[in-house]
């Protein structure tokens, strides 16, 4: 796999300027919905949070919430481009 889109900030922040908070928040409740209002609070556009969340409330190894996350985010850009 290439460089990881999560560890580029202007893609998150990309994601933001496209989506209104509420949305990204959505977004990520719908893909991962164990996650809290409040975790997804949390996570403030850091992708590293997101993947200890995701370790914590799903019991994955790093490996696999890192996997996931990269996976979710390159869905994203991919919407982005398309649309």
């Amino acid at each position: 796999m290439g460089r990881s889109l999560r560890s580029h900030p202007r893609f998150w922040r990309g994601i933001s300027h496209r989506l209104s908070p509420r949305a990204v928040k959505g977004k990520i409740r719908q893909q991962w919905g164990k996650l809290t209002d409040d975790e997804v609070d949390q996570l403030q556009g850091n992708a590293e949070v997101l993947i200890g969340k995701i370790q914590e409330r799903y019991g994955y190894e790093r490996a696999k919430a890192e996997q996931e996350v990269d996976r979710w985010l390159s869905e994203q850009e991919r919407l982005r481009k398309a649309s």
